[in-house]
């Protein structure tokens, strides 16, 4: 569909002004020279439009930009790879907590329960286990409406997440994950005694644990 010079560059104007807002714009040459490049092929056949690409292309292979994000991907298929050796023998666990309910703790709730790891969900308040049960039944629709899932595996795995205030059944747990509210007095309540009832070896103020079997 062959748009109008005043549709295109009403267009243009558009995404340049999208990308433009984005946070960290001036790290990411990229998608603003892709952008001032279909403007500028827009104009021309095949041919031409492909030349264009490659001289927008080449100087961009070689900023720092460019090497810095190649790095950083070699470096986490390393890292990934390294974690999947020295962890290929290590049991899933039978039991997770989270310390912390809301929006955050129901996401690794959640992610537990999917992978079919029963979660026990710990907070100081009803208000914020239901928060946090929210944001799990609100992932487990997601993955219903993507066909990924029905109502009876939905069903099922919501059930395997237990919102509680207390710290029954931490005896039985094999790793706490905490979500507490950055916030010292949150923290002292929604933490206190997490040591000493959770199973031993689990004993670390753990922010974000995943394990490699989840």
């Amino acid at each position: 569909m062959k748009l109008s010079k005043i549709e295109a560059a009403m267009s243009f104007t558009i995404a340049k002004g999208m990308v433009a807002t984005k946070r960290r714009v001036k790290h990411y040459p990229a998608p603003m020279t892709a952008v001032k490049t279909i403007e500028a092929a827009a104009r021309f056949g095949r041919e031409e439009a492909l030349n264009l690409e490659n001289k927008s292309f080449v100087p961009l292979a070689h900023t720092n930009e460019a090497r810095a994000l190649v790095g950083i991907f070699l470096n986490d298929q390393y890292v990934k790879g390294k974690a999947k050796k020295l962890t290929k023998d290590i049991e899933t666990p039978k039991q997770a907590a989270v310390l912390g309910a809301g929006i955050m703790g129901g996401g690794i709730a959640y992610q537990s329960a999917w992978k079919g790891v029963p979660v026990i969900m710990k907070d100081i308040n009803d208000k914020s286990l239901n928060l946090g049960m929210t944001e799990a039944a609100k992932l487990l629709n997601k993955q219903l409406e993507r066909g990924k899932i029905d109502g009876l595996k939905l069903a099922g795995v919501i059930s395997t997440i237990h919102p509680t205030l207390d710290y029954a059944g931490f005896d039985r747990v094999d790793v706490v994950v905490e979500a507490v509210v950055e916030n010292p007095k949150s923290q002292k309540s929604g933490t206190g005694g997490n040591r000493a009832e959770s199973a031993p070896g689990n004993r670390a103020g753990l922010k974000y644990l995943h394990h490699p079997n989840w």
